[in-house]
């Protein structure tokens, strides 16, 4: 039998607060002040809920919390999501970064060609310019 040391929660409810899988041990069981083996009535009036397996979590990525109902020995998990972790934090305000970084590069890139664009057309200008005054100094 497993040994589940357990926090009640409301009257079918109980947290598992703790497992015990050799409560009955003569060298590691569970003993009174005089040393010798709980009973498992003395161990269920301390807490204790006794089942015949421990009940797996789900493998997914979220916390999982074990409950079991001290009357039927029903066991079932609880799942609440993983608070991030600061790695997770940094990788993601690394990429917030990265990405605000790609389109001020691409602004300026614009930005650039834009103020070429306008020097040509400038250059032009004053060609025009000077060719229109050239021309009327030769007539």
């Amino acid at each position: 039998m497993i040994l589940f040391w357990t926090q009640e929660v409301t009257e079918g409810k109980a947290l598992v607060v703790g497992t015990n899988y050799i409560p009955f041990d003569p060298v590691y069981g569970l003993k009174d002040e005089d040393g010798n083996l709980m009973s498992k009535e003395a161990i269920e009036k301390l807490g204790g809920v006794f089942v015949d397996f421990e009940l797996k979590p789900e493998p997914n990525d979220m916390l999982a919390t074990h409950f079991v109902n001290p009357q039927t020995g029903e066991q079932w998990y609880e799942y609440e999501e993983r608070p991030k972790t600061e790695m997770e934090i940094l990788k993601e305000g690394l990429a917030a970064v990265k990405a605000e970084n790609k389109d001020l590069k691409l602004a300026l890139a614009e930005s650039v060609e834009a103020q070429q664009q306008d020097k040509i057309e400038n250059q032009l200008a004053i060609a025009e310019l000077v060719e229109t005054l050239t021309t009327k100094e030769v007539l």
